[in-house]
């Protein structure tokens, strides 16, 4: 199957709670191959070419109340499905929600066993991928960001790393490669997306911003095309519990990562965050209030009377709510009745009774929206699905079981129903006189007994098992700080260089190992060197390194690995320890740091 030339709507990004818009989104082709009559020996494969999306922000198309509207009710359903789905997924690891019913068939056991063989074997790849990002309001100058990314496949494989169809449910073995991953940041930019152009001239205008490892644009890059290996092993719990070995371990190896960064770029991104800062803050958090107003965009001096109606009704707002203001007369009746009105319909809309009508379907999602807050409804939903499994109990378990768990009414009486026989509380006559002897004999039965050296290292151990596990490894990071200017000039047939390096960080043989621990967080590495150099300075000049290692931790021969010099450990202790967090740090050689005043006042 095979689908091609698919656009995204506007509002594809408001689920996600984003407050972007979707200025273009483009697919170009989606193939997807199913052996049919090979279902259970050769995998399904899904291949994505041409991937692209332009986002901005939501307030630079101007957006109106329906648009609001739609924004804000998408982000809040987004957060009810995520806490609710949350809340069913710990009540099910409560055992709250155990099946009753009868136990499953061999054929239906039989197709859950195919469907895991088919998910577990799929096959995931994706060429030519670009996310850019176009502002041309919240700086002083427009300016576009993006992630690219030339390749991506995700298979599944057997111990060693080659590709295999895996039939083994207890253990599976993944690896991601990613190809020429990339970020761009593009200040003063010059070219925009223009809304009129077709569809394909737009895809191949992002395809061509597409850098690769041979040829990158490195004049607006902030991350060099690098290319990523990931390799993940998911082991089932009763084969991790029996290995003693983590349930997820996973693998990321990197080759080398250069990021360059400036200061307009600098400012650019400081000034996105801020703005997804305050629109999350002024998100309509659904609790019956009105939506908190918008922080205006540019400076007091551009729009001062937009300024003062934000900060009159953001003083307003917070006075309201300071003063309690929502417990008005008659609130907690509203409350109730809301409560009630929303459990009702919700059961309801469960297939269980009467079904619901246009208006009641308007009105649950009313009550949803403005009426009720998240919490409230996640709680409400909670209450509706306890009382669902009480008033259905008859008739997913039988109605003779649940007969018998009920003990015997007076309808059940004057029927003559048959109900089993429920204890009864005995008699003893009132208070039971002990003993000093039985008293004695009573408390050393009901006393907890002495931990002993094996229990406690058992416990100990227990704490220590390693659910999910993490390793990083980076051959060589460099990170740079550069200056921007417009090519000049500088003597006959000579051009400027569009940037210049000012200081340049780089960090070689970072290894770090971060474990999830039913004791908590243990986190360990280690990193070879780090250096920082002025790059403004005269080789050899005094000043010129900043920081460097030891001398004698260099080596004369490059392919010839010195100890690391940096070791760090960073542990979560159990609960009921006097520290929360135990953090070590060790340096095995001095290392030499030179004071470059022209560089910190630069």
């Amino acid at each position: 199957m095979r689908l091609t030339n698919l656009s995204l709507k506007r509002e594809a990004c408001y689920s996600l709670g984003l407050p972007l818009d979707v200025l273009s989104g483009y697919v170009q082709s989606i193939e997807l191959s199913i052996p049919w009559s090979r279902l259970g020996s050769e995998p399904v494969m899904l291949n994505l070419d041409g991937v692209y999306l332009v986002v901005g922000p939501r307030t630079q198309q101007g957006i109106d109340e329906h648009g609001q509207h739609t924004w804000s009710w998408a982000r809040k359903r987004a957060r009810i499905e995520r806490e609710w789905r949350g809340a069913q997924l710990r009540r099910e690891a409560l055992g709250a929600d155990a099946p009753d019913g009868e136990p499953a068939t061999h054929s239906t056991r039989d197709s859950l066993t195919l469907v895991r063989k088919i998910v577990n074997n799929v096959q995931l790849s994706l060429t030519n991928l670009h996310v850019r990002y176009e502002d041309a309001t919240l700086s002083s100058a427009p300016f576009a960001a993006g992630v690219t990314l030339a390749g991506l496949s995700a298979f599944t494989t057997d111990q060693s790393g080659n590709r295999l169809f895996s039939v083994d449910p207890s253990v599976q073995f993944k690896r991601l490669e990613l190809k020429a991953l990339a970020v761009y940041h593009h200040c003063a930019c010059d070219k925009m997306l223009d809304p009129s152009i077709p569809m394909h001239e737009m895809a191949e205008w992002l395809r061509s911003l597409i850098p690769t490892e041979s040829a990158a644009n490195g004049a607006h890059l902030v991350i060099d095309p690098v290319s990523a290996a990931v390799r993940a092993c998911l082991r089932s719990d009763t084969l991790a519990l029996q290995q003693r070995a983590p349930r997820t371990a996973t693998e990321l190896s990197l080759s080398a990562v250069s990021v360059s960064l400036s200061e307009p770029q600098l400012r650019d991104g400081v000034r996105a965050f801020e703005y997804f800062l305050a629109e999350a803050e002024c998100a309509d958090d659904g609790c019956g209030e009105s939506a908190a107003p918008a922080r205006p965009l540019g400076s007091v001096v551009q729009a001062p009377r937009a300024w003062w109606r934000y900060a009159v009704l953001r003083v307003v707002r917070e006075s309201r709510r300071a003063c309690g203001w929502r417990l008005h007369a008659g609130f907690f009746e509203e409350r109730r009745t809301m409560r009630l009105r929303y459990i009702e319909l919700y059961k309801r809309s469960q297939a269980r009774g009467k079904p619901l009508s246009e208006s009641e379907l308007t009105e649950l999602q009313q009550l949803e929206h403005s009426a009720l807050s998240v919490e409230d409804v996640v709680h409400f939903r909670s209450r509706a699905q306890l009382q669902l499994h009480a008033e259905g109990g008859g008739h997913e378990r039988g109605d003779g079981a649940a007969r018998d768990e009920r003990a015997q009414t007076w309808w059940g009486w004057v029927t003559g129903a048959e109900v089993a026989e429920v204890p009864k509380a005995v008699d003893v006559g009132g208070e039971i006189a002990l003993t000093p002897e039985q008293r004695a004999m009573l408390s050393a039965l009901l006393a907890p007994p002495e931990e002993s050296a094996a229990a406690a290292a058992a416990g100990e151990a227990e704490a220590e098992y390693v659910e999910h596990e993490l390793k990083v490894s980076l051959d060589a990071v460099s990170i740079a700080l550069v200056e921007h200017h417009s090519a000049a000039v500088v003597s006959a047939g000579d051009v400027a260089p569009e940037h210049q390096e000012i200081a340049q960080m780089a960090v070689r043989r970072l290894h770090v190992c971060i474990a999830k621990r039913c004791a908590g967080l243990r986190g360990e590495g280690s990193l070879g060197t780090l250096e920082l150099v002025d790059c403004a300075a005269a080789e050899g000049m005094l000043g010129r390194e900043l920081i460097r290692p030891a001398s004698t931790l260099r080596s004369s021969d490059p392919g010839v690995a010195c100890e690391p010099q940096w070791r760090f450990r960073l542990v979560q202790s159990p609960p009921g320890r006097c520290e929360d967090y135990e953090l070590s740090l060790t340096c095995a050689a001095p290392l030499e740091i030179v004071h470059n005043a022209p560089l910190l006042q630069r």
